[in-house]
């Protein structure tokens, strides 16, 4: 995360810069927060360094981390302040009827934790070999063209 984000900007809370949605761009050393408006996940990289880990979440290593519904805690480092700061600006962005959960994932946790959201990875493949969704796009396009209407 570039180090302005998460603070206060002319125009409020710096968000950091999407990535596309692939797992390929999910680095082990990483933390990433993925969120599709209604859930959101924070992706925990299992070589998250220990300092990210005490950071974040006050806990010593990555083994002592517990996934699932979490609620992040506000520490007096600048780090977690920030975090805290785009988590919060994130849901304020998607307001609704409803308040977005928070789920931790451990990059080796529980498997259908992982498996839930790497769901929201919509330009991976799918199962089955399935195209990822710019392909599917891709070939919807080509599809589009390539017909005629005589």
């Amino acid at each position: 995360m570039p180090p302005e984000c998460g603070t206060i900007g002319e125009r409020g809370v710096v968000m950091p810069p999407p990535l596309p949605l692939t797992s390929e761009r999910l680095e082990r050393h990483g933390l990433y927060l993925i969120e599709d408006g209604q859930t959101m996940f924070l992706w925990v990289g299992r070589d998250a360094v220990p300092q990210l880990i005490l950071d974040v979440f006050d806990l010593p290593a990555y083994d002592q981390l517990r996934t699932g519904k979490a609620t992040l805690p506000l520490l007096d480092n600048s780090f977690s302040q920030r975090v805290n700061a785009v988590i919060n600006k994130t849901r304020e962005m998607r307001r609704g009827p409803y308040w977005p959960h928070l789920y931790i994932v451990k990059e080796d946790g529980e498997a259908a934790m992982r498996l839930w959201a790497l769901s929201m990875l919509v330009q991976d493949r799918g199962a089955e070999n399935l195209p990822s969704y710019p392909q599917f796009l891709t070939s919807l396009k080509e599809k589009v063209n390539g017909s005629s209407y005589t």
